[in-house]
This record gives structure tokens, C-alpha cells and sequence, in this order.
């Protein structure tokens, strides 16, 4: 779960979402923006969504001004016993309008119930992103556990095995963190993005172009292992790779 600031933290745009994204009113948003691109179904939005708000008020948050008056107007629209999903999404594009969103990257990484960091100084030490989608999509690579595709719920499963692996292999240092990199809507050239670990985070469901249909790599932040996850034709692949890494220009 986000973890709550000693003093909760007043919030009233988009900026001030940026400057604190670990809190529970960022998670709504981003949820918000997950339902709209059709990464949510209405059931799991909503039942995310009302318990973001929930513990958003428990921690003592402070929406305030054109913020608050979103968030309240949407739940409004939410609690009104007829309202159906088209006018949920109507309502749900509103309030986003209102407070026109942030950082596409920021805003996925919150949905999937990561919290993001502030990004690290360049650095020579670590492998590129790209470095490892090369290893990862070599001719030679093997997964190191595989979820099919047509099974039940793949993308619970792929996020079960993944944190098992994620533990095993020392993916995350002390404090829950590591690195990302999303090799999908557009998001792949990017450098790594840092962000910290929650229980019940949902990575599979989210982090690809299509739901259910997972892209992405995660680095430890010493540079000493990692886990590819990718979609192939009837599987999820699941890859824990280790150096020496392919030698790419930073």
C-alpha cells in the first residue's frame, strides 16, 4: 500500500501529485487514467478506486480545490444507483479534463500499485534498458517459467510467480525498491525508472499494450539481476537474467 507522509500533505493539481505520487489520492488517479485506456474492468476500477478513497481519508490526505471538487463530483456520479458504465467513463473523463493529468509513465507505474521515485542521476554502471530487451529477445533465450495464456487468470498467475522470483533472485534492495522499464506504449526508450514494491501490486494486468498481455524488465538497483517478462504466442515468459549484459551505448 502507498505509504502516508507524517503529515499528510496538501493537494490540490497535478503538480502536486508529481511532487507526492506515494499517496493514496495519486493512486486514484492513476486508476482513473488505467480505467479510461481500458486497462481496468468497471468492477476492479471501482472496487480499487473506492478503496483508494477510503484510505485516503484514513491517512488524513487533503485534496483541495479543483482536485477535491473532481474527486467529489466523481463519486457523485458513482454512488448514483442507474449510472452505467458509459456514463461512468463520461464521468471518470471529466474529472480528469478538470484536472488535466500528468506523466503518462507516473501515472501507469501508480495504477499498477507501484510507487514511483524520483529518477536516479545518469549513470555508466548499470546496463541500459535496452541492453536487456536484447537478452531478452536473443534467438538463444529460454523462459525461466512460463504462464499459458489461456489460462484462467494469466496475469495473476505471472504476478504470483514473478514476486516469487523477484525474492529468490534478490531483485529488490533492502527497502522494496528497483528498477523499470515498460517496453510498451511508447514507453521503452525511456531510461530505467525507479520505483518501490507493494503488496498486492498488479504489474501483468497493466504493463503492456493490451491487457493481460505483460511487457516489461526490472533490474535490481545494483545491477546484478533482473527479470524480463514478455508475451509470446501462446505464453508469458518469465526470464531471470544475470551478467555480463550485452555491451549497448548509454
Amino acid at each position: 500500500m502507498p505509504t502516508t507522509p507524517d503529515r499528510p500533505p496538501a493537494l490540490t493539481t497535478h503538480a502536486d501529485l508529481s511532487v507526492f505520487p506515494d499517496t493514496h489520492t495519486a493512486r486514484q488517479y492513476a486508476l482513473m487514467s488505467g480505467f479510461l485506456e481500458l486497462r481496468l474492468s468497471t468492477t476492479e476500477f471501482r472496487r480499487t478506486w473506492y478503496a483508494s478513497r477510503r484510505a485516503a481519508l484514513a491517512a488524513g490526505e487533503r485534496p483541495a480545490g479543483r482536485l477535491a471538487e473532481a474527486l467529489d463530483t466523481l463519486f457523485a456520479a458513482m454512488e448514483e444507483a442507474d449510472t452505467t458504465e458509459a456514463d461512468l467513463r463520461t464521468a471518470v473523463r471529466t474529472a480528469l479534463d478538470t484536472t488535466p493529468p500528468g506523466d503518462p509513465l507516473t501515472r501507469l507505474i501508480s495504477a499498477c500499485g507501484l510507487a514511483p521515485l524520483p529518477p536516479r542521476p545518469p549513470t555508466t554502471t548499470l546496463p541500459t534498458p535496452g541492453a536487456l530487451w536484447q537478452r531478452a529477445a536473443a534467438f538463444e533465450a529460454t523462459p525461466t517459467r512460463t504462464v499459458p495464456l489461456d489460462s484462467p487468470d494469466p496475469a495473476t498467475a505471472t504476478d504470483r510467480i514473478w514476486l516469487q522470483l523477484a525474492r529468490t533472485t534478490g531483485l529488490f534492495a533492502p527497502n522494496g525498491t528497483f528498477l523499470l522499464n515498460i517496453g510498451a506504449r511508447g514507453l521503452g526508450h525511456l531510461d530505467w525508472a525507479p520505483v518501490r514494491h507493494h503488496l498486492g501490486a498488479h504489474l501483468a494486468a497493466l504493463l503492456g499494450d493490451h491487457p493481460d498481455q505483460p511487457e516489461f524488465i526490472a533490474l535490481s538497483p545494483d545491477g546484478r539481476t533482473a527479470l524480463a517478462v514478455t508475451t509470446e504466442e501462446y505464453d508469458i515468459w518469465l526470464m531471470h537474467l544475470t551478467p555480463p549484459w550485452p555491451a549497448l551505448p548509454h
